[in-house]
């Protein structure tokens, strides 16, 4: 046996080592085989070789570190666009505000124009007009137009409203004509077609109110 491992260590055949040897037949011979196994290893280990690589052992790719695969969330720019978004896909917000002089009831008016604003499927649009004046044509249909009241597109055209008496109705004048006013600036630089996500509605800071009105 001692043999067989001199025979392994030296480069030399085992089985031949040791069929000359004590051990003989097939027994000899496996054994010669497991310490010529033995052996080979052996001269890897001491020599720094690598006899051989397991076949499942397949080589890949190092799977990467959770900092490498969280994505970092979309820059939200002011007026509720997603930075490198087009507005048109992405939508916009509109924030109104109140007029300092307006009463209780003028600012109640305001809070339900824009909760039916939001509450509508809006885009900008090119205001589309019928024929004759929304007023006369509401008064046509048998409807009163109250003092200081305006005939309001609830749905305004501008925001793809239709002309129609069943999208109209009464609005305080200053608040409809503020409104009014207010979303057609904001919408102006927009394209067509843009979808309005939502519309609130709040007070100005004090530096936002013109000094004419401040002292109201």
């Amino acid at each position: 046996m001692l043999s067989g491992i001199d025979a392994a260590l030296n480069g030399r055949d085992i089985v031949r080592e040791m069929g000359s040897g004590a051990i003989l037949g097939a027994g000899g011979n496996a054994l010669a085989e497991g310490i010529s196994a033995v052996g080979s290893r052996v001269v890897a280990r001491l020599t720094g070789g690598q006899t051989e690589v397991p076949s499942n052992a397949a080589l890949e790719a190092p799977a990467p570190s959770p900092s490498e695969s969280i994505t970092a969330p979309p820059e939200v720019e002011a007026g509720g666009t997603i930075a490198g978004v087009d507005e048109s896909t992405a939508g916009h917000d509109l924030h109104l505000y109140y007029m300092p002089e307006w009463d209780a009831a003028q600012r109640a008016a305001a809070d339900l124009k824009v909760k039916i604003l939001t509450e509508a499927d809006t885009v900008v649009s090119r205001a589309v007009r019928l024929f004759g004046s929304a007023r006369r044509r509401f008064i046509a249909a048998g409807n009163q137009v109250l003092a200081g009241s305006h005939v309001d597109h609830r749905v305004d055209l501008q925001l793809g409203g239709s002309d129609t008496i069943d999208n109209m109705a009464l609005l305080d004048a200053s608040v409809n004509t503020s409104l009014g006013s207010q979303i057609n600036n904001l919408i102006k630089n927009l394209p067509k077609g843009t979808k309005i996500n939502k519309v609130t509605i709040g007070d100005r800071d004090v530096r936002d109110i013109p000094k004419k009105l401040r002292g109201r």
